[in-house]
């Protein structure tokens, strides 16, 4: 089975966060400026979220210095309600059904 976006995600920031050997707690400090959010680092990590918000993907990002790694990521696998376009993934256009 196809992993989703966010279980590929998951498994990029625990990679990138375990090779620099940093906790879950900093990452959530680092990125949310909020030690309370490490539950929320757990669940991306385990592949719990499998469609995170925008917001989160970019906090998490540029906290562990991966924002060409996940823009790389996101032109491989779609987010949900998002096709190929040109290689690089658009939001998709309403139905008119």
């Amino acid at each position: 089975m196809t992993k989703s976006f966010g279980e590929l995600f998951g498994d990029l920031i625990r990679e990138r966060r375990e090779a620099e050997g940093r906790s879950q707690k900093w990452l959530a400090l680092e990125a949310f400026d909020d030690p309370e959010k490490v539950r929320r680092i757990g669940d991306l990590e385990r592949g719990k979220i499998k469609n995170p918000h925008a917001n989160t993907i970019a906090q998490i990002a540029k906290a562990l210095g991966i924002e060409n790694e996940v823009a790389t990521l996101r032109k491989r696998v779609p987010l949900p309600g998002q096709k190929a376009s040109d290689g690089v993934y658009a939001p998709c256009e309403p139905s008119s059904n």
